[in-house]
């Protein structure tokens, strides 16, 4: 993507050694022109074996011999057809990248926001489409490149993203010719071009003084002045390892770090202690040590000065440096993907899957063609006879095939005419050369029919297995290459997490089951950051899985394996048996299967979605009424024993009024005696009391009728 560099330290031009453009510039071109004088050799022969596999496969001075003699020239491209099984296969099984902690402190909380946030960058940058097309070029060329960058995020500008990106031309990439290791990452350098039309590099780059294209190969500069568009200018991208010297310090607690970092922390250490010592009372006049003897303060017990580097970023066209800024890692974004290449004489050799069964290939190209050759003439017939035979009717015999109603010769005396020769046969020999040359081209590359899917002759599922086994040895150079750069791919993304994602805001990250939700990082709660991605202590590693049709058919194996000890798993698991039968109509069968076959509770707990309740148990049911009758005597018995306390109350009362009523009566006939003795005057106040006492025998009366109806209807 063509946009202005983002350079995540703007100090950093300050940083850098004092150079002029000029002196800059003819370093940098040194730097391309030594990997392009060395690696030439391998782009020339890149460039023959792709039009190989995918163009032509005569040479041209044979198919013109060809044409003369009117033979055809087939082409039979058993090649393509193997290198895309290798691919199909690779698309059945991508490799995933792992995040691996390297420090017993990181929790795997760390871990996981990391991992799944690296496969949610790969996702939105459709990695497997981008693996898929650098092991595709790899193998039909040798070799073939990957890169990670960093952009503005178009969802918020303030913010940055981590791209990922290959070359649809993979000799636009070049590295440090020096680099030990196989995806080039301890080179001193690495970089790419951008072609950009002429509109293009005046928005970006109004101010250039110039419009010169960086030099390159001369195949690129053929690719320029194609007249594709009026007018290409060549941006090369280098990215370059700036060395220098810097005071490292060794702290008593074992960290070793910058002389300057350490000093901080020493001197904020010495100013939290101090506090504490006054706080605790401490005089300052050497008391320290009593208050806290067990302690020991941070210091720095050693220093050195050792090398390090940054990574410049420059662009520029060939006069001038349009841009630079510091990459914000110490990983080069740029990653070699070798096919299979060697060594000689100190120089890498690099060479396609394909190269070593051109040969092969042209035998059948040639077999194929004779034979289709020896078709055709067999059904020319051939006659033999004397010039006299024809004399006047020669322009009849210079082509007999053609369509004429009778074939003219004048007769002879003794009666002989043209005799047609019999038919040619197709020579066998031609037959068995062409099964050897197929023999031989498989041998050849270490694939058989059963790695293209095709039946062979293996006699059982074993042998078959065996047989992909062996096959798949041939092409596990190349994929493992793409492995290796794949995972220093993850691992340039890893180290850039701490510089990108260095605020708190909310990315979006994805599990291992394909599901994406937003994390919030670098969140400070209750005085710690939770998600912090300032931590580095983290590695990368790609795992991967067997080839698909091996896991397929040992998959298979192992499911009637347990189907034997465990008939009842065939439910459960029916659809994945159903996955791994190579049939015709396989995605119907399993969703057949899935339909009619499998539990209900499985494909509801699948998708996510909710089970309806399942119908009642009736023994369930039993006993749900058997505990409610249950319940429902517990409570009569219970409304029972409240009557019955009822009634005793109401007995009592009933008694207790029934002895208010005696006792007014003995009173009331006290009184009577009393009144009696004094006189008439003291009737009125008897009269009183036996009114009471009337009225109290009425009460009781009363209550004594509702006792019996109560007793009377059971309550």
């Amino acid at each position: 993507m063509n946009q202005k560099l983002i350079d995540i330290d703007p100090s950093s031009g300050e940083k850098i050694q004092n150079a002029d453009d000029a002196d800059r510039i003819s370093n940098l071109k040194k730097y391309v022109s030594d990997w392009y004088s060395v690696f030439n050799i391998n782009i020339n022969s890149a460039r023959l074996d792709a039009l190989y596999i995918t163009d032509s496969q005569w040479d041209s001075s044979d198919q013109a011999n060809r044409f003369m003699n009117e033979k055809p020239s087939l082409q039979f491209n058993y090649l393509y057809a193997m290198v895309s099984s290798i691919l199909a296969e690779h698309r059945q099984n991508t490799a995933e990248i792992k995040v691996m902690p390297t420090s017993t402190s990181t929790s795997e909380e760390d871990v996981d926001i990391r991992e799944n946030s690296i496969r949610q960058i790969t996702y939105d940058n459709k990695a497997p489409i981008l693996y898929q097309n650098a092991l595709q070029q790899s193998l039909t060329r040798g070799w073939s490149a990957m890169r990670v960058d960093i952009e503005q995020s178009k969802s918020n500008p303030f913010f940055k993203d981590i791209k990922m990106y290959g070359f649809k031309q993979p000799d636009a990439a070049f590295f440090d010719p020096t680099a030990q290791m196989q995806d080039k990452s301890d080179g001193r350098f690495c970089g790419y071009f951008d072609v950009l039309t002429i509109d293009e590099y005046k928005r970006l780059y109004p101010d250039a003084d110039t419009e010169m294209s960086f030099p390159a190969s001369m195949m690129m500069d053929t690719y320029l002045e194609s007249g594709t568009f009026t007018k290409l200018i060549r941006i090369a991208n280098i990215y370059i390892k700036e060395f220098f010297t810097k005071k490292m310090a060794l702290l008593s607690n074992g960290q070793s770090m910058d002389y300057e970092k350490a000093e901080e922390i020493v001197n904020a250490e010495k100013k939290t202690i101090k506090a504490i010592y006054k706080i605790m009372g401490s005089t300052g006049q050497g008391d320290e040590q009593q208050l806290m003897p067990q302690f020991e303060p941070i210091r720095i017990v050693d220093e050195m000065d050792v090398e390090d580097y940054r990574i410049m970023h420059y662009r520029a066209n060939g006069d001038e440096i349009l841009e630079q800024a510091e990459w914000p890692c110490k990983e080069l974004p740029i990653v070699f993907v070798d096919c299979d290449s060697h060594y000689l004489d100190g120089l890498q050799i690099t060479k396609s899957f394909h190269r070593y069964a051109k040969d092969a290939q042209n035998l059948l190209n040639y077999v194929n063609s004779e034979a289709a050759y020896a078709i055709l003439s067999a059904n020319n017939t051939q006659f033999i006879g004397t010039d006299e035979m024809i004399a006047g009717y020669e322009n009849d015999w210079l082509n007999p095939q053609r369509k004429k109603a009778i074939l003219r010769y004048k007769k002879q005396a003794d009666g002989t005419k043209p005799e047609p020769l019999p038919p040619r046969e197709i020579p066998q020999s031609l037959m068995m050369i062409k099964q050897q040359a197929a023999t031989d081209l498989m041998a050849v590359l270490g694939r058989f029919e059963a790695n293209r899917g095709s039946d062979g002759n293996e006699p059982s599922g074993v042998a078959l297995v065996n047989r992909i086994k062996q096959g798949n040895l041939a092409s596990f150079v190349p994929i493992d290459n793409l492995n290796r750069a794949i995972e220093q791919l993850g691992r340039i993304i890893l180290r850039l997490m701490p510089k990108i994602y260095d605020t708190t805001r909310t990315i979006m990250t994805m599990d291992s089951n394909g599901r994406s939700k937003p994390e919030m990082i670098n969140n400070p709660v209750a005085g710690e950051y939770k998600n912090d991605m300032s931590i580095d202590d983290f590695d990368v590693m790609v795992q991967v899985g067997s080839n698909y049709e091996i896991q397929k058919a040992e998959a298979l194996a192992q499911l009637k394996d347990l189907y034997s000890v465990l008939p009842q798993a065939a439910l459960a698991t029916a659809d994945m048996y159903g996955e791994n039968i190579n049939i015709q109509k396989s995605p119907k069968l399993v969703e057949r299967l899935k339909n009619y076959v499998l539990p209900p509770e499985i494909l509801a707990k699948e998708s996510g979605e909710q089970l309806p309740p399942p119908p009642p148990n009736p023994e369930t049911i039993l006993q749900q009424q058997k505990l409610q009758e249950e319940m429902q005597k517990i409570k009569n018995d219970a409304d029972k024993n409240k009557l019955d306390a009822q009634k005793l109350q109401i007995e009592y009362q009933i008694a207790l009024l029934e002895a208010q009523v005696q006792q007014a009566k003995l009173k009331a006939e006290l009184q009577k005696a009393s009144l009696d003795a004094i006189g008439s005057a003291s009737k009125h106040v008897a009269d009183m009391h036996k009114t009471s006492a009337t009225h109290a025998k009425a009460q009781a009366d009363i209550l004594r009728g509702i006792n019996d109806v109560a007793s009377s209807t059971g309550m």
